[in-house]
């Protein structure tokens, strides 16, 4: 939840902080009670939160003979301390729709999105909503090379007794910390890229994966930084991308590759989908025919009798391996497959998992268990048998087997060494954008691989550091490709273009606008190609990132709740986003003017209200995609979502909305159970009938005031 109020005056954030809460959602079981109590206004409040019991997990690891690990590497660098404090740390940003953009057609019916500001806030604003929830990441982040433009910059809003009191840092490691700003040394780049790593690891589903593009001047720092926030054993291997285009400035080897490091969100819930990927022969070919064989299913033909003429339609068909023409079959919802055993020697770490009986669906029995064990924890079965991917035999004796589906296997696993000597400039100008918009684009061609060996059809693609937009492209390309519906989530700083360069010439302010450009050049140009599409999402919903304006921060501060009186000035119209300056480095000849020069001026047509709305909506776990609806009151609206029962009030209420809307409820014309009023909206009056009104009428309805 976003508390306006709270954001320049509360931050009780330690740098455990982010890593303590997700111990909290992970092993509740060994954290103390929250202490509460009543404030004098009859509020239950938090006066202390429970605290991790070290002794009670150490007695369950001991009871369990779990080994504990005391020798081993670990990543430090200056800056480690206050990385992890800025991941945990809240962010005080809001959310403002580009009403204009977002409200036409193609982009308000799609999934995919486009977020401009500073990724880190971004990346909090999406933990809120999409934790668990994002299949695919990549990210070409600045190299570190000294020429990539990358400096560290940050506000450094702790003061030095902060930083001795939160951190427990030393004034050696104080002087140090601060040296780090504008520096482009190994501590600033970890520094900065730790926090987003960390945020990022939790979007991630289990069956997630991250690609990270690196050179050699990072990969080092890069894999280890990894390997401690992912888990060591989640590392799935790196990727050599020959370029064939090797550097003529170097000193020593001419490099001519990069790196790209993949690793797991979970390496054994990933590999449940991905190990058994190789290529088939004819694939195409074998699924039409199981569709034509299982459309006669569903018109009174057996699946018995599907089953017999494509085992003998597939002995006939030339090309097949042996296992192909002997195993292939179709089950009950369509699909090929082929039984494939599950026995595997798994003996190096918690043998025993692997020899856990699973039990018959029809004997209710443990079925026979393989000599070498499962190929799979008894984790990842449970999760297979509730997906359908074990076959069982008649009774218990028999030894189930995988059902290995072909249409989830069609592509081969990816090779660690890649060449593609073709540049992602030709991308870009095949758009018809100059060369000149971009120094180093990613290839489509690349991205296109790397996505297309971890995804199938729907999953959610996210890029954070998305630059010229390869990402969506190569997304968009992919769907083309397999009739696929992946969504994709893109963000990019609106950093300025250099006015030295050659990009200024062309008239693009800011790296973000050329960024959408070239993606909805990408849509027109597949479109064109594809005339006869009936379903391409190339549309997407964008987003401003941004600081609130101090002067709105100042009101907010001095705003008293308790006070008899109502705030007069209009606050929600302080949160418009009309007046939205593109550019981060946004420079002022003086202190009222912005020079034009550097500086322009959107209109996104965004009211206060919007934002206010939008902002809350990310932050209460609402997805981009989660539809709104509005009703008009009496005199104002209420905001709402059937599905999670709440409604938000913003504008500022009166005592005939307030019952309007309470007769809605009431009536059960509305179903809400949750209104969530903007404090600075309602007067005394009109705020204390609601609340009285909801607590007397309406069971089981809360109000929250958020201010």
């Amino acid at each position: 939840m976003m508390d306006f109020k709270q954001i320049p005056t509360e931050d009780n954030t330690d740098p455990n902080t982010e890593f303590l809460n997700q111990l909290r959602h992970k092993l509740p079981e060994f954290f103390t009670k929250d202490k509460y109590a009543i404030d004098k206004n009859g509020n239950e409040v938090l006066i202390e939160a429970g605290g991790f019991d070290i002794q009670k997990f150490q007695e369950r690891l001991r009871k369990h003979n779990v080994n504990e690990i005391t020798d081993g590497y670990t990543l430090n660098f200056v800056g480690k301390k206050y990385a992890e404090l800025k991941t945990g740390k809240p962010t005080t940003t809001v959310v403002i729709p580009d009403v204009k953009h977002n409200s036409q057609q193609k982009n308000y019916q799609s999934d995919n999105v486009f977020l401009t500001g500073d990724n880190l806030d971004v990346l909090k604003h999406l933990q809120r909503a999409y934790t668990n929830s994002i299949d695919v990441i990549y990210i070409d982040p600045p190299y570190n090379t000294g020429d990539d433009g990358f400096t560290y910059n940050d506000t450094f809003d702790l003061s030095d007794e902060d930083l001795r009191d939160t951190l427990n840092m030393s004034q050696d490691e104080i002087t140090k910390l601060r040296l780090l700003d504008g520096r482009s040394s190994h501590s600033a780049w970890l520094t900065f890229m730790y926090p987003r790593l960390r945020i990022a690891q939790q979007l991630l589903k289990d069956t997630g994966i991250i690609f990270v593009s690196i050179d050699e001047n990072e990969y080092a720092d890069t894999e280890m930084m990894l390997s401690e926030i992912f888990g060591e054993m989640n590392l799935a291997g790196t990727i050599v991308w020959d370029k064939r285009n090797p550097k003529g400035d170097s000193n020593g080897i001419s490099m001519q590759h990069e790196y790209i490091i993949a690793v797991t969100k979970n390496i054994n819930v990933f590999s449940v989908a991905k190990e058994l990927q190789r290529p088939k022969k004819n694939a195409d070919a074998m699924l039409k025919k199981a569709k034509t064989l299982f459309n006669k299913v569903n018109e009174n033909f057996s699946l018995r009798d599907a089953n017999t003429e494509f085992s003998s339609w597939i002995k006939k068909k030339e090309g097949l391996s042996g296992g192909e023409r002997a195993y292939s079959k179709i089950d009950e919802q369509g699909n090929v497959y082929q039984p494939v055993s599950m026995a595997w020697p798994n003996n190096k770490q918690a043998p025993d998992d692997y020899f856990v009986p699973i039990i018959h669906p029809k004997t209710k029995k443990p079925t026979k268990i393989p000599a070498k064990g499962w190929r799979f924890p008894s984790e990842t079965l449970k999760v297979m048998i509730q997906h359908n991917r074990v076959l069982f035999g008649k009774d218990e004796t028999t030894i189930p087997r995988n059902k290995y589906l072909l249409s989830e296997n069609m592509t081969e696993k990816l090779p660690s060494l890649y060449y593609n000597g073709s540049s992602g400039l030709a991308d870009i100008t095949q758009l018809g954008l100059p060369q000149t918009v971009f120094d180093n684009p990613k290839p489509v061609d690349l991205l296109k691989q790397l996505i297309g060996s971890v995804t199938h059809n729907d999953e959610v693609i996210l890029d954070f550091f998305a630059g010229s937009g390869t990402t969506a492209e190569a997304v968009m390309q992919l769907n083309i490709k397999d009739s696929g519906n992946r969504k994709w989530i893109l963000n990019t700083l609106d950093e300025k273009v250099s006015e030295k360069s050659a990009t200024s010439e062309t008239g693009y302010i800011t790296i973000d606008e050329i960024s959408r450009d070239r993606i909805k050049r990408a849509g027109e140009k597949i479109k064109k190609e594809y005339p006869e599409l009936e379903r391409f999402d190339d549309g997407f919903k964008h987003y401003y990132v941004k600081e609130i304006d101090a002067n709105t921060i100042y009101k907010i501060v001095d705003f008293d709740p308790n006070s008899m009186q109502f705030l007069t000035e209009d606050v929600v119209s302080e949160f418009a986003g009309n007046v939205v300056k593109l550019g981060k480095y946004y420079e002022k000849s003086d202190k009222d003017k912005v020079n034009p020069k550097f500086a322009k001026i959107v209109d996104t047509g965004a009211s206060g209200e919007n934002t206010i709305l939008q902002t809350w909506l990310i932050n209460d776990g609402y997805k981009f995609n989660m539809p709104v609806k509005t009703l008009e009151l009496v005199h104002h609206n209420v905001h709402y979502v059937e599905d999670g029962a709440m409604a938000y009030i913003i504008d500022q209420f009166t005592q005939e909305d307030v019952e309007e809307l309470l007769n809605l409820i009431g009536t059960q014309q509305l179903n809400v159970k949750t209104i969530i009023v903007f404090g600075y909206s309602f007067n005394f009056a009109t705020m204390t009938s609601l609340k009285n009104n909801v607590k007397t009428a309406l069971d089981g309805v809360r109000v929250e005031v958020r201010y």
